[in-house]
């Protein structure tokens, strides 16, 4: 792309109604008449031709083509660009620039202009219509100048100050964190104006933080009156009627293995070893279905939550606390509800026979996953016998994974330590232990055995509607990308969009290499994103023909659903309103795909602002780090262990002029040349943080 490109789309972005002579764009963008900058505007013009992003009419004149239009909701990223998804196909999104969302905000259903296509971009487009106003509303700090309030938004869903009347700041004070409603907005050459509808406390405060991450994506903090209702009415309470419907394995040796602050126990585990040489492993699973009725309010309230949303300094739980962390919980000697997925092991890991069951447990232990390490590595516990043979057939099951195909990425993850206010004291690199793997490849197994079992039921030609965890086949694209980008670290590799074998040859061949950690975050963002769905397509990262979710109910919405449906399948193989139920079960894997994907974003923030937090403290002070992307503006870099990312401007790179090569995804230094590619490892000093921004920013020493 020659240099005045994107100063000429810029041009027409704002000025896309009208045509220029080649004099008059020289004109508007300062450039000489007659010298090299001349020409290359000329020659800019012609490569924007060809491109087809504009088109020279009568009169030697240049415009934008004529566009066609989408419709969609508008999504405003914490960079400030926008993002259309497009009612009449989900799947197919418009980057809008800043300089093209005008005033459209955060939720809006939006008319957008598209530009032409450009080989290898995008697809882009301009804000021309706001069709329907979603909700307006920002969060942000109120301040104070003269007798003027304005609200400075946390991030850019608004990229201007609203201005406040100040009757209708209620009873906010200036520095307090605020929710606004924008009342209008006609014109982006003026600023907004809104009202204070919600004072969430102090800026800065982690309370007042808290609140706001969960107003920013809309998470619902508070459960209505009639829930709480109707959660005060259940009852732990097993009468000896229902004991007859259950299997009772109350005198049976079961476990929990969970993290140590968890307070929601939803998976217990048993396992016995069989006098023909066989195990018989049992998942149990809490009865969540009992206890939330199918159109309950507790139900309705479930789904619109559709799951738990687990940020640093707090649970936003999917139900009420009496339901979550008490009723439903698998606690340690009381006696509960369960459904149990029962399968006898070959020695191997092969499951021989299965049956599911309502049952009835009474948890004989309660372990944190470091208890349980320490008894697999030799601690003595009165179920030592237990751990130990969990453990073994963990084992089994991995490398029976490993040899189907499936894909184990080993990211690293962080801990924080707060203090009693709920400020950062310490980023802790979460330990890669065995006893995560014992209970993961358990719930992997019981998972893969329900979906199975349906499938069996079913037969292939009267499929049952059913809710799958599916995982799509990668973009051939990306692949080609990220194979070019893998070989110029150095590897040979080559990646088959529908083989995950030849995946998992590439993840062994970089395991334990200093560039691995960064091949497999750029493999995964490579990959589709697992999703739910009511069509079985498989697990591409599992290598799963067939996969769901049943283990979790009390914090996911779709494993209450297979609960439900596991049920509704055993009173009748074919039960009436199948139409309907199809359609419902694809209602439901569509919101909870969504909800799901809104749960991580306000995940990740959440772990983000602690970060920034916990940094804040320590400018000036000097950190090894990795370089985890290249711009042409710098480089990004992550500080080992604590896995926070920050910025090298290129602008504090000044031992040299610097030159970006896109090719090789480097900098490169003119004089010196001096390279700088993703992986490699740095040293670093930490010269500013700003937590409005959630930005952090280095020098290289």
């Amino acid at each position: 792309m020659t240099t005045y490109s994107d100063t000429v789309l810029e041009l027409f972005g704002k000025l896309h109604k009208q045509a220029f002579s080649t004099k008059e764009i020289a004109r508007k963008l300062g450039i000489p008449k007659k010298g090299p900058k001349y020409g290359e505007l000329r020659e800019a013009l012609q490569e924007l031709q060809r491109e087809g992003a504009i088109e020279r009419i009568k009169g030697g004149r240049w415009r934008m083509p004529k566009k066609n239009t989408v419709t969609g909701i508008l999504e405003i990223t914490r960079s400030g660009f926008g993002v259309v998804r497009c009612d009449d196909d989900p799947d197919r999104e418009i980057y809008i620039p800043r300089r093209s969302i005008h005033t459209a905000l955060q939720g809006d259903r939006v008319k957008v202009a598209l530009y032409a296509e450009r080989r290898g971009r995008r697809e882009e487009g301009e804000v021309v219509e706001i069709v329907e106003r979603g909700e307006s509303t920002a969060i942000g700090v109120l301040k104070k100048t003269g007798r003027l309030y304005y609200v400075v938004p946390d991030n850019r869903s608004v990229d201007r100050d609203i201005f406040i009347p100040s009757d209708m700041i209620g009873p906010a004070k200036p520095g307090d964190k605020v929710v606004v409603r924008i009342e209008s907005w006609d014109s982006e050459h003026a600023s907004p104006e809104g009202k204070v509808l919600e004072r969430l406390g102090k800026a800065g405060d982690p309370t007042a933080e808290f609140k706001a991450l969960a107003r920013r994506y809309k998470l619902r903090v508070e459960f209505p009156k009639e829930c709480l209702l109707e959660a005060e009415r259940k009852s732990a309470k097993i009468t000896g009627d229902e004991l007859k419907t259950r299997l009772d394995l109350r005198d049976e040796e079961v476990i929990t293995i969970d993290p140590d602050d968890a307070k929601d126990f939803d998976d217990a585990l048993s396992l016995k070893r069989l006098p023909d040489g066989n195990f018989e492993l049992g998942v149990h699973i809490a009865d969540v279905s009992f206890y939330v009725p199918e159109g309950s309010a507790l139900d309705k309230e479930a789904f619109r939550r559709s799951t738990s949303v687990y940020l640093v300094d707090g649970v936003i739980p999917m139900l009420p606390e009496r339901l979550s962390n008490n009723l439903c919980s698998l606690r340690e000697g009381e006696d509960r509800r369960t459904y149990s997925c029962i399968m006898r092991l070959s020695p191997a890991g092969a499951v021989k026979s299965y049956k599911l069951v309502t049952s009835v447990i009474r948890n004989t232990k309660r372990f944190s996953y470091e208890e349980a390490q320490r008894v697999i590595e030799g601690k003595k516990s009165p179920h030592a016998r237990l751990i130990r043979d969990l453990h073994r057939i963990a084992k089994k099951l991995i490398a029976k994974r490993e040899k189907e195909g499936s894909l184990d990425f080993d990211l690293p993850e962080v801990k924080f330590r707060l203090d009693e206010k709920g400020r950062p004291l310490e980023i802790i690199p979460k330990p890669q232990l065995d006893s995560h793997r014992l209970v993961e490849e358990c719930m992997l197994l019981a998972n893969r055995t329900v979906a199975r079992h349906i499938l069996k039921k079913a037969g292939p030609d009267h499929p049952l509607p059913f809710l799958y965890r599916v995982h799509d086949l990668p973009d051939e694209e990306k692949i080609s990308e990220l194979v070019l980008f893998i070989r110029s670290c150095g590897y040979s590799v080559n990646l088959d969009p529908a083989l995950p074998k030849s995946f998992q040859k590439m993840l062994e061949q970089i395991k334990d290499k200093p560039e691995a950690q960064l091949i497999q975050s750029l493999t995964i963002r490579s990959m589709a994103k697992a999703a739910y769905s009511a069509e079985n397509i498989g697990h591409f990262g599992l290598a799963f023909p067939h996969y769901t979710h049943f283990t979790s109910p009390i914090r996911r919405y779709p494993d209450l659903i297979v609960h439900r449906l596991l049920k509704k399948y055993e009173k009748a193989r074919s039960p009436k309103g199948m139409k309907a139920l199809a359609a419902r079960v694809a209602e439901i894997a569509q919101q909870t795909s969504r909800m799901e994907r809104v749960a991580v974003m306000a995940e990740r923030e959440s772990i983000k602002m602690k970060q920034v937090e916990y940094m804040a403290n320590r400018i000036g002070e000097e950190f090894d780090a990795i370089v985890s992307g290249v711009v042409a503006y710098g480089l990004f870099v992550e500080i080992i262990p604590y896995l926070v990312e920050g910025m090298v401007h290129i602008r504090n790179m000044t031992d040299d002029h610097y030159m970006y090569s896109e090719r090789q995804q480097s900098l490169v230094g003119k004089r010196t040349r001096k390279r700088f590619r993703i992986g490699d490892k740095v040293r670093v000093r930490l010269v500013s943080v700003d937590k409005m921004e959630n930005k952090i920013d280095f020098e290289l020493i």
